[in-house]
């Protein structure tokens, strides 16, 4: 039998952030030297909650989830599966206190199925159910449980008339027993993905996804059904005439929706948030990252009618990314977690949550062997983000570290550029992608950068003229 071991690691934690973000507890959930990856996760009515993914410590490998208590401590494991490998990829607590999983089932060697699994609140199968066509792979991605008590569940299906994939959603009933199927989808070359649900108030829903435009670019794709799942409207979104993808969807206090995803710029991407109305018209957009690739995995909506989004980033290896946003998409605070600071090593945070007092979960898996990809464990981070939705603290055009912004700064400012003393940021670092640390120190006109422009515009501010600027991506709070 191979061990199972839990591990407090808060000492590991390595953390690159807009200021030190208040870790509650990190915690990982795993086999000795197997990979355990964890892509999903939910908060539980108790204040515990339950992280879900896959283990290679079963034959095969195995759907396994883990329930832990309100501190981070396992309060039971289970595994679903046969012989060949199975994945959970949304996992949700449902109204009984029981729990939902849905992800993929190998029946055979290129047949794969969407899977879902309905438990009790101990973790015990109440059922399963596989759905998909012979022969073919049919992906599970999201699950949602509905007004009736029965579920609908989202991913990627075979539209054998086409042969091409399709956004496949699949409504069951509390039983599991299935209610209908429906393929979303354009033929030829073309491919969709369904990665997000929500459903409204009126019986229907709205998805996400990615909608394939060519065989080598796609859109953000936003598809508003009935409560049958009849296509009402669709949207979609193009950023960058490259790859776009919606990877999570919540309904917005106000009716609309929020999205987080990815946008491709060239080589690499960058986590994107976006935010339509209840018809689907985009009102903003806004990108995180910086030349490295970052992506968004996940999105929760917070009490103050903010967002709160987790994806990878820093390049690759990956580290969790967790980004803050208000409710018109301007940046609170981002955060880069690494679970032990080593090189080589990844991690990547696939689901996010908050619960009502505010604190945040964020599930996804870590490489805990030290960068060697062949010890990965689930791995679950608890914030506190009350404390910091003030953003950042800090004075428009203070490169000197006084606190205040005066001729002096200029002084400061004009010898820097000569080559002297480095700007002094409050706090070490107080950066939000894609503002830079200068943009902090010193940038009084509003342009997210720091150079001579700035030395002109403060002279001219002494002398009576316009007041500093806040950079309008990353407005100061204090």
């Amino acid at each position: 039998m191979k061990r199972f071991s839990i591990i407090f690691v808060v000492l590991l934690l390595i953390v690159s952030a807009v200021n030190a973000q208040d870790i509650l507890f990190s915690r990982n959930y795993g086999h000795s030297g197997v990979i355990d990856n964890g892509y999903c996760g939910d908060i539980t009515s108790d204040g515990g909650f339950i992280i879900g993914g896959g283990s290679n410590a079963f034959t095969g490998g195995d759907l396994w989830l883990v329930r832990c208590d309100a501190s981070g401590d396992a309060v039971w494991t289970r595994n679903y599966g046969g012989d060949r490998w199975q994945m959970a990829y949304s996992v949700i607590e449902t109204d009984d206190g029981g729990f939902a999983a849905c992800g993929e089932n190998s029946i055979a060697s290129g047949d794969d199925d969407l899977f879902i699994v309905r438990t009790f609140a101990d973790g015990n199968p109440m059922w399963t159910r596989n759905v998909g066509v012979v022969g073919e792979n049919d992906k599970g991605r999201e699950i949602i449980q509905t007004a009736d008590r029965g579920f609908l569940a989202l991913g990627q299906g075979h539209n054998t008339a086409n042969n091409t994939g399709d956004l496949f959603m699949v409504k069951v009933d509390s039983l599991g027993n299935p209610e209908w199927t429906r393929l979303y989808g354009y033929g030829n070359y073309r491919s969709e993905y369904g990665y997000g649900a929500v459903q409204l108030p009126d019986g229907g829903f709205t998805l996400t996804g990615t909608y394939a435009v060519s065989s080598s670019s796609a859109d953000i794709w936003l598809l508003r059904t009935d409560g049958n799942g009849d296509t009402l409207w669709t949207r979609t979104f193009d950023f960058h005439t490259d790859i776009d993808r919606g990877d999570d969807i919540a309904l917005a206090p106000d009716g609309g929706f929020a999205i987080a995803g990815r946008t491709r710029i060239g080589s690499y991407y960058q986590l994107l948030a976006m935010k339509t109305d209840s018809l689907g018209n985009l009102l903003w957009w806004r990108e995180f990252g910086g030349a490295d690739t970052d992506f968004a995995e996940s999105i929760d909506i917070t009490a103050d009618g903010g967002f709160v989004i987790c994806g990878g980033g820093n390049g690759y290896p990956y580290d969790y990314y967790v980004v803050r946003v208000g409710s018109n998409g301007d940046s609170l605070w981002a955060a880069f977690y690494d679970y032990d600071g080593v090189a080589g090593d990844s991690e990547d945070s696939f689901e996010i949550r908050v619960y009502p007092g505010g604190d945040i979960m964020v599930f996804g898996y870590a490489d805990v062997q030290s960068g060697t990809g062949a010890d990965n464990d689930y791995w679950a981070v608890k914030l506190n983000d009350s404390t910091y939705q003030a953003g950042c603290e800090y004075v428009v055009g203070d490169v000197n570290g006084s606190d205040s912004y005066n001729g002096l700064d200029i002084t400061y400012g004009v010898a820097f550029f000569k080559g002297g003393a480095d700007p002094i940021c409050p706090f070490g670092s107080c950066s939000i992608p894609p503002c830079d640390t200068f943009f902090y120190c010193g940038d009084v006109n509003g342009s997210c950068t720091y150079n001579g422009l700035d030395i002109t515009y403060g002279v001219a501010y002494f002398k009576g003229g316009s007041d500093p600027i806040p950079c309008p991506d990353c407005p100061p709070m204090n």
